[in-house]
């Protein structure tokens, strides 16, 4: 489980240079890529800590 705050610091790196460059460029092409690429990233992060939790608890048994 140290790998998830890892994971999230990576997240949110990620989002935040999707929000600022979308901003700085002002592009409604730009924006919807960086909206994709965040979800995308959320998602990934969800499916993976989804992954984590199950592997833990099989290791616990």
């Amino acid at each position: 489980m140290n790998t998830t705050g890892n994971e999230t610091a990576i997240l949110l790196v990620i989002s935040w240079v999707n929000y600022i460059i979308s901003h700085l460029l002002q592009d409604a092409i730009l924006n919807k890529v960086a909206l994709i690429l965040t979800i995308i990233g959320s998602f990934t992060y969800i499916i993976l800590n989804i992954k984590k939790i199950f592997t833990n608890g099989n290791n616990k048994q």
